[in-house]
């Protein structure tokens, strides 16, 4: 058993768990902040608020016919962030399943662990469930908990 977390692997799936997920070219949200913002990614977070509330303001319900995004990009996008989800999220289990710490959750990267297990594909939740039960006293009641309403279980 591990009594560690490889901080340094985790910011790397970190960076590949937000590669396309923030993608302007297939999120509407953030291609309006992106516009806002001049393109400053540091400034991303200033933009957040008013991009949503120009984005909430329109009409028509789907993103796809907004014409902000071309489905066909978007759609495959979509299908390599899957796939990087599904190595993540397999990755984070054999931590899950090797590391034996009694609050994993105080590592100042663990946070990092939260983003990728929100991000479950559908076919890996079963196991992501499991494992959350199984490792529940590694995370505090809040982290837990958001991973629950989250994940729906």
């Amino acid at each position: 058993m591990n009594k560690t977390l490889n901080c340094e692997k985790l910011n790397q799936i970190m960076v590949s768990d937000q590669l396309y997920r923030e993608d302007v070219r297939k999120n509407p949200i953030a291609f309006l902040i992106d516009s806002l913002s001049g393109g400053d990614k540091s400034k991303f977070d200033l933009f957040f608020d008013k991009a949503a509330e120009i984005y909430m303001s329109r009409k028509e319900s789907t993103h796809y016919t907004r014409g902000f995004i071309n489905r066909e990009l978007a759609d495959s996008l979509d299908r390599l962030q899957t796939k990087i989800d599904i190595k993540n999220v397999k990755t984070i289990h054999r931590y899950l399943e090797k590391v034996e710490l009694n609050r994993i959750d105080t590592l100042e990267c663990f946070k990092d662990v939260i983003i990728i297990l929100a991000h479950t594909p559908k076919e890996l939740m079963p196991k992501t469930k499991s494992l959350l039960e199984k490792k529940k006293s590694f995370f505090n009641t809040a982290s837990f908990t958001y991973l629950k309403r989250i994940l729906n279980f």
